[in-house]
């Protein structure tokens, strides 16, 4: 009996720990949504072993965490093509950070204005006591990121107006905050494999001399963008957009734009 009621208490605490009431679905979006919950509640994310979320295949666990959450934030199903399914099993309410583009959480300003989305999909998960302190963190945020883009902004002025080639358009949101201008990129998203005509339009990009150098994401091998830029001697930086190595925590996001940032400027110099 004893040896009985110890197995089932290391079940239960097994499956109190992959249950959640609010669960993420990437690092970034941890790094938006965990502030707003300070003091109320830690959100549970779901992606935490730096795997992108176009190749990741959920885990048992991870079914099992969505399962049981009341509110699940995501990406949308071009950047987590592996939750739509999830999704469809899950009872929980669903919320899309951004339906028409996975990556706009790179710019302050884009998180700023999905803020009350988001404010408003946590209240409906806890009871109206949290509420004032959402509203309060929500506000603290929102002049964190008001200041976090000033200083950001500061920082790439002498980049404004600068072209640069990257590996996927992730980089967008991010390069039209701060005056980059993203000249072409390699590929699509990283299902895509590299086009005869977006071969072309790279090359075109390149024999007009009109990038300062390319900025590759991280899941891409060097050697893809070594083989195409290696005649022009153009410099590449290797950048992480999703925090792989940013513990999970209140002050990610500005960590992680602080990071690409400070990156950028050191390698343009």
């Amino acid at each position: 009996m004893k040896h009985f009621l110890h197995v089932c208490g290391v079940v239960g605490i097994l499956l109190n720990s992959i249950m959640a009431d609010v669960v993420v679905s990437c690092k970034p979006l941890y790094f938006v949504v965990a502030p707003l919950i300070k003091g109320v509640d830690t959100p549970k994310l779901l992606i935490n072993h730096g795997q992108c979320g176009h190749h990741h295949h959920a885990r048992p666990s991870e079914i099992l965490l969505i399962k049981s959450a009341k509110l699940v934030v995501w990406n949308g199903s071009t950047h987590e093509p592996f939750m739509s399914k999830l999704i469809g099993s899950a009872k929980a309410n669903i919320k899309v950070f951004d339906e028409t583009d996975g990556f706009s959480w790179l710019s302050p300003n884009e998180v700023i204005k999905k803020l009350p989305a988001v404010v408003g999909a946590l209240k409906s998960v806890y009871p109206e006591c949290d509420h004032a302190t959402i509203d309060a963190n929500a506000k603290v945020f929102i002049e964190e990121l008001q200041k976090l883009h000033e200083k950001t902004q500061l920082q790439l002025q002498p980049l404004s107006g600068k072209s640069i080639l990257t590996t996927y358009p992730v980089l967008t949101y991010f390069a039209n905050a701060y005056g980059l201008v993203v000249s072409g990129y390699m590929m699509g998203s990283p299902e895509e494999s590299m086009t005869p005509q977006r071969l072309r339009n790279v090359y075109k990009v390149l024999e007009e001399r009109r990038v300062i150098g390319v900025i590759k994401d991280h899941h891409v091998p060097i050697n893809v963008v070594q083989n195409l830029v290696q005649k022009y001697k153009l410099p590449i930086l290797t950048v992480d957009t999703e925090g792989v190595d940013i513990p999970a925590s209140t002050r990610g996001y500005n960590i992680l734009i602080e990071r690409l940032a400070q990156s950028i400027v050191k390698w343009a110099q």
